[in-house]
C-alpha cells in the first residue's frame, strides 16, 4: 500500500510539470517577434539608446567613474573667463561730528552793560538799549543797578512810544521804589504813558500823585490834566462838568508858566471849550487875549 501510495504522487507531481512545460511553450509562441539589427529603430529610441550611457564593464577594466548630469565640468578656460560674484560693499558707519564747544563771551561787569544801555538810548537805538536793560535786570547785580536798570527800561519804552509797555514799567518802578528821589517824575512818565493809551482816569490820579511829590512841572501837569479832562468830556454823554474841570486846569498851567507861546496855545484850547459849551462871549474873551500877547510880541 505504501509503495503504490508514493508512486500515486510521483505520477501527479509529473502531471503537474508537465503541464508547466506546455504553458511556458505556448507562452514563448505567442511571444512578438524580435526586430531584426537592420531595422531602424524610431528617432526617440535611437536618442533615449544613444545618451544613455553604457553599463557593460569589460572584466580586467577599471570600472569608469561615473559622470554627474549636471553638465560637463567647467575648463580652464571657463574659470579664466567666469565673471567673478562681486562681494557686497560693506556700509560705512558714519563718524559723528564732534560738537564744537564754543567759547563763552566774557561777561562784562553789570556797570558796563548799564553803561552801554544808556549809551545806545541816547543814540536813539532803542531796541538796543531796551535789550540792554532788560539782560540786566537777569543779571546777578547790585540793587542800584537793578534799580537804575528798571527806571532805563520804561524810559526807554516811552522814549520808543511803546505806551503799554511804558506803562507796565513805569507802575512796577513805582511799586518797587515808593520811596524813591525820583518817584514823582516817574508819576509823571507813567501818567504820560496812560493817557497815550486812553486810560485817563489812571492818568489823572498819578499826575495829582506827582504833583505831590514835586511841583517843578507843575505848568506841564496842569496842561495834561487840562487835556485829559477835554478827553473825557468828548466821551461823556454829559461833557460839562468835564469841561469846566478842562478850562479850570488850562488855567492853572496860564498862571505856572511864562512862556508866551504855551500861554497861547492854553488860550485857545479854552476858547475850544467855550464854544462847545455854547459860550461864545467867553470865547472871544481869549482871543482877544491871544491878541494883545500878539501885540507885546510885535
Amino acid at each position: 500500500m505504501g509503495a503504490m501510495h508514493a508512486q500515486k504522487v510521483n505520477r501527479q507531481a509529473l502531471l503537474w510539470l508537465a503541464l508547466l512545460v506546455c504553458l511556458i511553450g505556448a507562452g514563448c509562441a505567442n511571444a512578438p517577434p524580435t526586430p531584426a539589427l537592420d531595422t531602424p529603430l524610431p528617432a526617440s529610441t535611437t536618442a533615449s539608446v544613444a545618451s544613455a550611457p553604457s553599463t557593460a564593464v569589460p572584466r580586467g577594466t577599471a570600472a569608469p567613474t561615473t559622470v554627474s548630469d549636471a553638465g560637463p565640468s567647467p575648463t580652464a578656460t571657463d574659470r579664466a573667463t567666469r565673471t567673478p560674484r562681486p562681494s557686497p560693499t560693506a556700509t560705512a558707519t558714519p563718524t559723528r561730528t564732534p560738537t564744537v564747544t564754543p567759547t563763552p563771551t566774557p561777561t562784562l561787569p553789570p556797570n558796563t552793560l548799564l553803561d552801554n544801555a544808556r549809551r545806545d538810548q541816547d543814540n536813539g537805538d532803542y531796541e538796543a538799549a531796551i535789550a540792554g536793560f532788560s539782560a540786566l535786570l537777569g543779571e546777578d547785580a547790585p540793587a542800584e543797578v537793578h534799580r537804575a536798570a528798571r527806571y532805563g527800561l520804561a524810559e526807554t519804552y516811552l522814549a520808543d512810544q511803546e505806551w503799554g509797555l511804558a506803562a507796565a514799567a513805569w507802575e512796577e518802578f513805582l511799586n518797587l521804589y515808593p520811596e524813591d528821589e525820583a518817584y514823582a517824575r516817574a508819576a509823571f512818565m507813567a501818567a504820560r504813558a496812560y493817557q497815550a493809551t486812553g486810560q485817563c482816569e489812571k492818568a489823572l490820579l498819578l499826575y495829582e500823585a506827582s504833583l505831590a511829590g514835586d511841583t517843578t512841572l507843575a505848568d506841564l501837569i496842569h496842561e495834561e490834566v487840562g487835556d485829559c479832562h477835554a478827553s473825557l468830556a468828548a466821551l461823556a454823554p454829559l461833557p460839562r462838568p468835564s469841561q469846566e474841570k478842562a478850562v479850570a486846569a488850562y488855567r492853572q498851567a496860564l498862571a505856572a508858566t511864562t512862556d508866551r507861546s504855551v500861554q497861547v496855545s492854553l488860550r485857545e484850547r479854552i476858547a475850544g471849550i467855550y464854544l462847545a459849551m455854547n459860550d461864545p462871549a467867553a470865547a472871544v474873551a481869549e482871543y482877544d487875549a491871544i491878541l494883545a500877547v500878539a501885540e507885546i510880541e510885535s
